[in-house]
């Protein structure tokens, strides 16, 4: 399975293709479990630069790319892809394909840490955005395409499970 430092060194060039320079080393952007992620400060400010896994099909890609932009047009706040000087969201290089984003400052709260109000926030943007996506014209017939195996699942949960009582959580 690669590894951040597999995507590291094609970084410079993904930015340059954007028209940007990176001051420094991409930092590594860990939790998400389907990409590969990195923090990168630039001459052009600090970006969220995104290698896509492998199985994952161009069109998808962009599909992703028109409805946050479709989703940002209708008040949803959320970064959008930058372009290229010719008006692309995606390059595909290094064997890969890659797009970035605007970074967006922010912290990761821990699970029960909000207060009250924060939640009540957090659950308006997130009624918000459930009914934005409602009304895409594709919403209708859209159809979850996820698979996965329940005798799988059920033995992880068992493991987490056995994990979390042994730590005393």
């Amino acid at each position: 399975m690669p590894t951040h430092a597999d995507f590291a060194d094609s970084i410079p060039d993904i930015l340059g293709r954007y028209g940007y320079w990176p001051n420094g080393d991409p930092q590594p952007v860990t939790g998400g479990t389907l990409n590969w992620n990195f923090k990168v400060d630039s001459d052009g400010g600090p970006f969220f630069v995104r290698r896509y896994r492998d199985d994952l099909e161009t069109p998808r890609i962009r599909g992703e790319h028109d409805l946050v932009r479709w989703a940002a047009d209708r008040g949803v706040p959320i970064p959008l892809p930058e372009e290229t000087p010719d008006g692309q969201t995606i390059v595909a290089m290094a064997e890969g394909r890659w797009a970035i984003f605007p970074w967006i400052e922010g912290e990761v709260r821990a699970r029960g840490s909000l207060t009250p109000a924060q939640a009540c926030t957090l659950g308006a943007l997130h009624g918000f955005t459930q009914s934005v996506l409602a009304e895409h014209p594709e919403s209708r017939t859209a159809t979850m395409s996820m698979t996965w195996d329940k005798d799988q699942s059920l033995g992880y949960l068992g493991r987490i499970a056995r994990a979390a009582s042994e730590a005393g959580a």
